[in-house]
């Protein structure tokens, strides 16, 4: 059932360049967007 399904996670910062950097470079994920209130990011897909 999950299997089929996105995952979302939601992690709080005051700091969206540190943020960016850290799951972009270090976890590598994929950034998608900022609008000020959320940094989207996307993992890579199976």
């Amino acid at each position: 059932m999950l299997g089929a399904s996105s995952i979302i996670g939601f992690a709080p910062t005051t700091d969206f360049e540190r943020a960016r950097d850290f799951f972009d470079k270090t976890l590598g994920l994929r950034f998608v967007s900022n609008d000020g209130f959320a940094l989207v990011l996307e993992s890579a897909t199976p």
